[in-house]
């Protein structure tokens, strides 16, 4: 007998020295070992894969809007219209005033940020419905952040590559004139910045 009041002497000290938070009250009855033991899925949070730059690239990113892409270290990048519109030419900022045609090596892209009530498909139909343009060809790709893109080349008094995409929710384009060479590399590192 002296034997249990010690034992019940200790449990109770210790249920006293616990803290209200460590001390567990079960509230339902544990399964019985006939009744299957329910499982739980754990599933691990969707991380969008980064964007890598190509070597020798930095980066350029809306400082409205937050879209971010990566050009030549070389480039010059002039935020006309942050929120809407960033020119990124391979050329010093006042080379082509009135309108010249490229020399060679030169490029020049626009990087236009639609308003949100436009969408990539109302866009697309818009352009191919346009009978001043003559689509030279038209393919899906998928950028770097995981992201679907249209890449159009388009000739309208003179040769151009874009790329349309969604970024952060408005449709994004990328169009660039001159030596077209670059325009992939830059066109899959379109992405929501960090």
């Amino acid at each position: 007998m002296t034997r249990f009041r010690y034992g019940s002497l200790f449990v109770i000290l210790l249920i006293q020295s616990c803290s209200t938070a460590e001390v567990a009250t079960p509230t339902q009855e544990q399964p019985s070992p006939a009744s299957p033991t329910p499982t739980v899925e754990i599933q691990e949070p969707t991380i969008s894969a980064a964007v890598e730059p190509p070597p020798g690239f930095k980066q350029y990113q809306d400082s409205v809007v937050g879209v971010s892409v990566f050009v030549p270290e070389s480039w010059v990048v002039v935020e006309v219209d942050p929120g809407r519109l960033a020119i990124l030419q391979s050329y010093p900022e006042g080379k082509y005033v009135g309108g010249e045609a490229f020399e060679p090596g030169d490029t020049k892209c626009d990087l236009t940020i639609r308003p949100p009530e436009i969408d990539v498909a109302s866009h697309m139909q818009q352009l191919r419905s346009d009978s001043t343009l003559t689509i030279v060809s038209e393919q899906e790709i998928v950028l770097q952040s995981g992201k679907p893109g249209i890449r159009m080349e388009v000739d309208s008094m003179g040769r151009s590559v874009s790329l349309f995409t969604e970024v952060s929710g408005r449709v994004v384009v990328l169009a660039c004139f001159g030596e077209l060479a670059p325009f992939d590399e830059i066109a899959v590192t379109l992405s929501e910045g960090e």
